[in-house]
C-alpha cells in the first residue's frame, strides 16, 4: 500500500510526464529519442509521450539497441519495431556490432550493457541534431541503484546521482513506482516484452531487485521513505557542491591552489575541492579514496616537486602553490 500524498497515481501519470517536460526547455528541443527496450516501462513511457505529443509539439523518435547477448534477442528488436509502426513513432534499431563508439574496459557485463546502451543512444542523439534523451527509469531503478552503490561504498554523491534531467538524458517517471506503471499497462491493454536476462543472478541489479519485496515486508512504507530520503541526500549534495565552490574561489589563485588556504579547511571540503579542481580542469579520471590518499601524500610532503597522477597530468607544488599540467600527444 501506498502513501497516496506522495507517490502517483496511475491514472496521473500523463500529467506527471507532461510537467517533467515543460520544465527540460523542450522548445529547443523538436525530437525527442526513446529508448524502446520492448519491457514494461519504455512501452509506458512511450505511449505517455505520444499522449503527451499534441500539447508540447514535439516529434518522437524511438530508439532499440539489440545487445546481441541472446540468440532470439532478434524478437524484442522486431517487437520494438512492429510497435512503433504501429503507434506511428519512427524507430533506430541498432545492433551492438554495429556500434560506432566501443566502451573501454567497462568491466562487468552489466556496466558494459550500460556502456552499449549509451553509445547507442549518443550516436542516435547525434544523428538527430543531439535531441535530448527520454528514459524510462522509475522509482524502484531508484531504489536499486542506491542499494547498489551503498554496496559499493559510494560516495554520497553517487548515493543521489539520478536525476530526472542530467545532461542529455530526461526521466520523467523517477517518482512513480513501478507497480504504478504495470497499472497503466493494465488500464490500456498494453502489450511488453519480458529480457529474461532480468532475471539472471548474474547482475547484481537482479539479485538487490529480488531482495525489496522483502524490505517491503518489513514496512509498507519503503517507497515513501526511501523518497524522503533520497531528496535530503541530493540536498545535501547541492549544498556541499555549493559550499565546495565557495571554498574553491577562496583557495585558487591564477589556476593554482593555494596549499596554505586549503590546508585550513575541513578534511572532507579539502577533499571537495581537490576533485571540483581535477574536474574543472578537465582532468579525465574516476574519484576514489586511493586517489585522494595519493594525491594528499604528495601535497603533506615537505618537498616540492612533481607528481603524475595520469599519464598525461601531473601535479606540481612549488613553495605553497600547486599547479596541474597536461602533457600533449
Amino acid at each position: 500500500m501506498h502513501n497516496k500524498s506522495s507517490l502517483v497515481k496511475s491514472s496521473g501519470l500523463q500529467q506527471l510526464v507532461l510537467d517533467q517536460l515543460k520544465q527540460s526547455n523542450l522548445e529547443l528541443q523538436p525530437t525527442l529519442i526513446v529508448g524502446l527496450s520492448g519491457g514494461p516501462d519504455s512501452v509506458a513511457l512511450l505511449h505517455l509521450l505520444i499522449n503527451c505529443q499534441s500539447k508540447l509539439g514535439y516529434k518522437l523518435v524511438a530508439a532499440h539497441l539489440d545487445h546481441q547477448w541472446r540468440k532470439d534477442s532478434q524478437v524484442d528488436a522486431n517487437f520494438c519495431r512492429d510497435l512503433s509502426q504501429k503507434w506511428g513513432v519512427p524507430i533506430e534499431i541498432i545492433k551492438a556490432s554495429e556500434l560506432q563508439i566501443k566502451p573501454k574496459d567497462p568491466g562487468s557485463k552489466e556496466a558494459l550493457g550500460r556502456a552499449l546502451r549509451q553509445a547507442m543512444f549518443r550516436q542516435v542523439s547525434h544523428s538527430y541534431n543531439n535531441s535530448k534523451i527520454v528514459l524510462g527509469h522509475h522509482l524502484n531503478d531508484q531504489l536499486e541503484t542506491f542499494l547498489m552503490r551503498l554496496i559499493r561504498g559510494s560516495s554520497l554523491s553517487g548515493l543521489g546521482d539520478m536525476q530526472p534531467f542530467n545532461g542529455l538524458y530526461l526521466r520523467p517517471l523517477l517518482q512513480v513506482p513501478k507497480s504504478q506503471i504495470l497499472e497503466y499497462l493494465v488500464e490500456h491493454n498494453l502489450e511488453y516484452v519480458i529480457d529474461p536476462t532480468n532475471q539472471s543472478n548474474l547482475f547484481l541489479r537482479n539479485r538487490i531487485r529480488k531482495v525489496i519485496p522483502n524490505l517491503q515486508a518489513i514496512d509498507h512504507r519503503l517507497e515513501h521513505n526511501f523518497t524522503r530520503t533520497l531528496i535530503q541526500v541530493q540536498q545535501a549534495n547541492q549544498f556541499i557542491e555549493r559550499q565546495t565552490n565557495l571554498a574553491l574561489d577562496h583557495v585558487v589563485i591564477r589556476s593554482q591552489i593555494d596549499l596554505k588556504k586549503l590546508f585550513i579547511l575541513d578534511q572532507f571540503l579539502q577533499n571537495q575541492v581537490i576533485l571540483t579542481w581535477l574536474y574543472q580542469s578537465k582532468v579525465q579520471f574516476t574519484p576514489s579514496e586511493s586517489l585522494l590518499r595519493e594525491i594528499f601524500k604528495f601535497l603533506n610532503s615537505p618537498n616540492g616537486g612533481t607528481h603524475q597522477i595520469y599519464p598525461n597530468w601531473k601535479l606540481e607544488k612549488k613553495q605553497s602553490l600547486l599547479s596541474l599540467s597536461e602533457r600533449l600527444e
